[in-house]
């Protein structure tokens, strides 16, 4: 049997979306998805679960995705999955998770394998096995898969699923880090300023906290700030300005990023007053520039569809 166009019915919808004009848009998904259109619900269930226009709900959202995954979208199959996982239709039919999971990976979701993985690892909804838990999401990573590659050196750095090994954790890291997972580059930030599991390397640190800075990581502003101001303490009159100045971005980015329910910490105000006490107030103006930048860009970015 031929597939459904489904898309076609949908570009005015599409359309709307990737203008955010979500208002606009959800009316005209959901006027195809009780047509349907597998594409359609498998939409609204994104937004209901990421909120796009609406308070988010796991219960609406996991209806949208099982009407799609019966309608054998994978993607909605995997979500299916992790909604059964979650228990979120409060049916107690944890088990179905693994079923569904199956369909998406059978289906060409290689991320469905690891989250498989993970039931055997966990002994939970699935046959206890961590060795075939770990190879499945082994495979998974080895194709390309962040959340697989993640998963990985989360457990090499515990140390409790399979043994402990930095080094290998940083490799999956690394590979997370290149696809823009700003997580993972503030992961291997820590490892390289840390000590601990890898040879100390302040100027590693630092690059890697900067690029979770830059991607807006919040946790990674306050180090990137600290270490950029260790390093104009130490450097020569050349480099000195370059560093200040850095420094002094990140401060401020963590200042404007700070709200009632994260505030900067003390250390933070600290830094602050002492990279002020140096730097030439004629920088501010256009320093305060590439702040506003930065985070009104980040903010664009969290509101984006996907």
């Amino acid at each position: 049997m031929e597939a459904p166009d489904w898309t076609a019915a949908l570009a005015a919808a599409q359309q709307k979306l990737a203008a955010a004009d979500y208002a606009t848009a959800r009316p005209l998904f959901e006027q195809q998805a009780v047509q349907g259109n597998g594409l359609a619900q498998f939409t609204l269930g994104l937004f209901f679960q990421l909120g796009w226009g609406v308070a988010p709900s796991a219960q609406q959202s996991c209806y949208w995705f099982k009407q799609a995954a019966l309608q054998q979208v994978p993607a909605a199959q995997y979500q299916l999955g992790l909604c059964y996982l979650a228990d979120h239709f409060n049916s107690g039919e944890q088990q179905l998770a693994y079923i569904w999971l199956e369909r998406a990976y059978q289906a060409g979701l290689l991320g469905a394998l690891c989250e498989m993985g993970k039931m055997h690892v966990a002994g939970i909804h699935a046959a206890p096995d961590k060795t075939k838990g770990v190879q499945m999401c082994l495979a998974a990573a080895d194709a390309g898969v962040l959340a697989a590659q993640l998963q990985l050196a989360d457990w090499l750095l515990q140390g409790d699923v399979i043994a402990q090994d930095a080094h290998q954790a940083l490799h999956w890291l690394s590979l997370a880090a290149e696809k823009g997972d700003a997580k993972a580059a503030f992961d291997i930030g820590r490892l390289y300023d840390s000590g601990t599991a890898i040879p100390q390397d302040s100027v590693q640190a630092l690059y890697w906290y900067e690029i979770a800075a830059s991607r807006g990581f919040a946790a990674a502003y306050l180090p990137s700030a600290a270490l950029r101001w260790l390093h104009y303490q130490r450097s020569d009159e050349a480099q000195a300005p370059s560093h200040l100045a850095k420094a002094y971005i990140w401060a401020k980015v963590l200042q404007q990023s700070a709200t009632a329910a994260t505030p900067a910490d003390n250390a933070a105000e600290l830094l602050m007053q002492q990279i002020l006490a140096v730097m030439p107030a004629q920088w501010q103006q256009t320093l305060n520039k590439k702040v506003t930048d930065h985070v009104r860009h980040n903010t664009v970015l969290q509101q984006t569809p996907g």
